[in-house]
């Protein structure tokens, strides 16, 4: 997590990694900002604690155009729309 000062932003990014159809390994990225480092915090440890295992779709014509599927039972935000690594 980083802050800015001057901007007063933190943001929480998450790192993922999947195998294609062809068993390559492809890997991404995910982040979001928030108004305060509490909340950032809240938000990894409650969505995305380190080793949860995470839904990717993506293109089987190009795997590196993908996209990280949250738990919709529990995420209680704005879903993440499209991701590119």
């Amino acid at each position: 997590m980083e802050g800015m000062h001057g901007g007063h932003y933190y943001r929480a990014t998450f790192s993922y990694d999947f195998r294609d159809a062809q068993d390559n390994r492809v890997w991404g990225t995910w982040n979001k900002n928030f108004s305060t480092e509490d909340g950032a915090r809240e938000f990894a440890e409650r969505e995305l604690p380190v080793g949860k295992k995470v839904v990717v779709r993506f293109s089987p014509k190009d795997p590196t155009l993908n996209s990280l599927e949250l738990d919709s039972w529990t995420y209680s935000g704005e879903r993440p729309l499209r991701l590119l690594s």
